[in-house]
């Protein structure tokens, strides 16, 4: 299956002798691929220049795709089918077969070119982890593209996990899951290349680890640890008025004169990775990048923003050991306003 990533322009190009313009038909929709189809989701039409015609249809696509976190891993994907009726001569043609399209939370770099496809089994950019002691590790893959993940203490195999291909669009990415100590994984796609990740088991005691779970560049849920130091502050905002608090020619100095109409407050956390290999580069790049972020704390999953806006890279030749700060805003009001 070829897939959409949806933050980035998926341009379509057809080009036909006499072309005056052309529609496509869009089917968007999630179930089974091909049988769950349904009806036409949007049709669109454009004049052609120069015997062809260009749609761009992500920002369409992105509508129907908003991926949910609420510390349960649940592949979120939906289907795109397409289908292109040409107009010759202003007189319409045999619609061409329909074109089937995953569709997945992710985003090229300007680097890679025009529909950025990541055709890959594994689905995060490191292939080092860092995974608190005693903790569920889980690992991002498309189930398309993957044979099997295998976990190893040493050479001791201690878990296979066989993956299976499917055409249901909630089964297109698989978060392979192994509780206790591994030392690496061995990832083997659908014709028989690996790829190995090291594991590394960090058992912190000084200080209480936190983990960032964030939609990365493949459209997949990401496990970022924090290990070192952390701090909490509370911003808080109000609104005033002075009130009459004169009553028979008198008051009490003890009644507030300038008091508070509305007043709200949010909180901020400020965390530290610890040491990590210089290939985290990327992966705090896609954190920055990302548009949604949650947070693990006090057993609750709850969405966060990042009130840092840049992030200066670091590496082993400049500065030897490498540790990340980032500040992250809770996403909503500490008094509970919701009504």
């Amino acid at each position: 299956m070829s897939k959409i990533n949806i933050r980035s322009p998926y341009l379509i190009n057809t080009t036909v002798a006499n072309l005056t313009s052309a529609k496509i038909d869009l089917y968007i929709y999630s179930g089974t691929q091909t049988t769950s189809r349904g009806a036409v989701t949007y049709s669109l039409d454009s004049n052609a220049f120069n015997n062809e015609v260009t749609f761009e249809i992500s920002e369409f696509v992105k509508d129907f795709l908003i991926v949910s976190f609420d510390g349960s891993y649940v592949p979120q994907n939906i289907f795109v089918d397409y289908q292109i009726t040409h107009y010759v001569s202003e007189v319409a043609q045999t619609p061409e077969a329909f074109i089937q399209l995953t569709a997945f939370d992710g985003y090229g770099y300007f680097e890679e070119g025009s529909n950025p496809e990541l055709n890959v089994d594994l689905l995060q950019a490191n292939t080092i982890m860092y995974n608190y002691t005693g903790s569920t590790l889980k690992i991002p893959v498309d189930t398309n593209n993957t044979a099997n993940v295998t976990f190893y203490s040493g050479a001791t195999q201690l878990q296979n996990t066989n993956i299976t291909s499917s055409n249901l669009s909630n089964e297109q990415i698989q978060y392979v899951s192994f509780a206790g100590s591994a030392t690496s994984a061995i990832i083997t796609d659908s014709v028989a290349s690996t790829t190995t990740i090291i594991i590394d088991n960090v058992d912190e005691c000084k200080f209480a680890p936190y983990k960032i779970t964030f939609i990365n560049k493949f459209g997949a849920l990401q496990d970022l640890w924090f290990f070192k130091r952390s701090d909490t502050t509370i911003t808080t905002s109000d609104d005033r008025y002075k009130a009459n608090i004169l009553t028979s020619g008198a008051y009490s100095i003890s009644d507030h004169q300038s008091k508070i109409l509305t007043k709200s407050g949010n909180e901020k956390i400020s965390l530290n990775s610890g040491f990590v290999d210089e290939q985290f580069n990327e992966v705090f790049r896609q954190l920055f990048l990302s548009e949604k972020v949650w947070i693990k704390i006090n057993s609750q999953t709850l969405p966060v923003l990042l009130s840092s806006s840049s992030l200066p890279f670091k590496s082993q030749l400049n500065d030897k050991l490498i540790n990340y700060t980032i500040e992250l805003e809770y996403a909503f009001d500490k008094i509970n306003n919701i009504r």
